[in-house]
């Protein structure tokens, strides 16, 4: 199970330096979703989705709300 995140804007996979792929297996992985959405936050990323795809090439897509991407909590 790989969990990844995608911009909504372009449909491509966030890289480990916050670039952009098509491969979801060239993105970066995240053990949750905090690490994900701290990761967010430090690369001040908008417009996201956590995309879990499962070792049977299913996939699981969890919106990430904008007030989650704020700094202060």
């Amino acid at each position: 199970m790989k969990r990844a995140l995608r911009n909504t804007d372009t449909s491509m996979f966030i890289k480990a330096d916050g670039g952009e792929t098509r491969s979801i297996d060239m993105a970066r992985s995240f053990s949750s979703y905090d690490e994900a959405i701290a990761f967010c936050r430090g690369k001040r990323l908008k417009s996201v989705e956590l995309v879990v795809h499962m070792d049977d090439n299913s996939q699981l897509t969890v919106p990430v709300q904008s007030r989650h991407l704020s700094a202060a909590q």
